[in-house]
């Protein structure tokens, strides 16, 4: 989970795998309250995942981080 944007420092990104198919990953992303619950729940998430799939997921975050904070 990260939090964006400084009027935003409540809101916290949470993505989900929906679906998988032949290798392919439909995500869904959310808005949510941040909370301890919530960070540790991401942090959870992120150590069930193999190093592979945690890089890619990560590499996503980050553009999908960019492309948010550019809209805001």
């Amino acid at each position: 989970m990260h939090g964006f944007g400084s009027s935003n420092s409540d809101k916290a990104l949470k993505v989900s795998v929906d679906d998988v198919n032949n290798g392919e990953y439909a995500l869904k992303v959310t808005t949510v309250k941040a909370n301890n619950t919530t960070a540790e729940q991401a942090h959870t998430a992120a150590v069930l995942l193999s190093q592979p799939e945690a890089a890619v997921l990560r590499e996503l975050g980050e553009k999908l981080l960019s492309h948010i904070r550019s809209r805001i």
